[in-house]
C-alpha cells in the first residue's frame, strides 16, 4: 500500500480532514486488521486481476470513502467486508453478473463472519451489496423490497458507495472513466486510486 508519508501528502490534498497524521494512522491501522481477514485461499486466481491486490485496493479506497461521508461504524463494517469478500465467489476472471451471489454464499458456507456480527437488516444490506456490485445500475436500485430490507435509501447508497470503491480500482485495466462513478467525493480519489496500483505488487 501507500507509504505514509505519500499517504499523508495526498491526504492534504484532499482538504477534508482536519488533521492528515492522525486519519491516515487511522486508516492505515483499519486497513491492516481488515486485509488480514483474506487469505488468498479463499480466491479462486489470488494473483489475478480479481485477486489480493484488487481486493486490498479496494478496501483501502472503501476506508477512505467510508472517512470521507463520516460512515457509522456499522456502515462500515458492511462496505469492509464487500470490498475484501466481493470476489471470493468468481471461477474466473471474465465478465460475469453472478459472482457476486457466490461470493456470498461462500462467504457464509465458509462462516467468515461471526454469528454475533450483523443482525438480519444489516446482513440483508450486505447481501444486496455483495449480489448486485456487478450489475447493471438500470437493475438494482429499485431492488431493496426483495431483500426484505427496511432502510432502502441507506442500502442504495451503500451499494453505490461500494461500486464507486470497486470502479475506481479500473485504473488497473486501463479503463476508468469518472464519469461512471456516482459520488461526488468518488471522483476525489481518482489519484490515490493510481498511486494505490502504482504501489502494489499484484494486479
Amino acid at each position: 500500500m501507500l507509504k505514509r508519508e505519500l499517504f499523508v501528502q495526498e491526504l492534504y490534498k484532499l482538504r477534508d480532514f482536519p488533521n492528515e497524521n492522525s486519519t491516515c494512522d487511522k486508516i492505515l491501522a483499519t486497513f491492516n486488521i481488515w486485509a488480514a481477514k483474506l487469505d488468498t485461499s479463499y480466491l479462486n486466481t489470488p494473483t489475478g486481476i480479481h485477486g489480493i491486490g484488487h481486493a486490498n485496493r479496494v478496501l483501502f479506497l472503501s476506508i477512505l470513502l467510508s472517512e470521507l461521508y463520516n460512515l457509522s461504524d456499522k456502515d462500515k463494517e458492511l462496505i469492509f467486508t464487500s470490498a475484501i469478500f466481493h470476489d471470493i465467489g468468481r471461477i474466473n476472471q471474465d465478465i460475469n453478473a453472478i459472482h457476486g451471489e457466490l461470493s456470498y454464499r461462500k462467504m457464509h458456507q465458509l462462516a467468515l463472519l461471526s454469528p454475533q456480527s450483523l443482525g438480519c437488516e444489516d446482513d440483508n444490506v450486505l447481501k444486496y451489496i455483495m449480489e448486485n456490485h456487478c450489475k447493471s445500475d438500470k437493475k438494482i436500485y429499485n431492488q431493496t423490497g426483495q431483500y426484505s430490507i427496511r432502510d432502502g435509501n441507506r442500502a442504495v447508497f451503500l451499494l453505490k458507495l461500494f461500486k464507486d470503491c470497486d470502479g475506481l480500482d479500473r485504473v488497473r485495466l486501463g479503463d476508468l472513466d469518472i464519469n461512471y462513478l456516482r459520488n461526488e467525493k468518488s471522483k476525489k480519489l481518482v489519484d490515490i486510486a493510481y498511486l494505490l496500483l502504482l504501489h502494489t505488487k499484484s494486479p
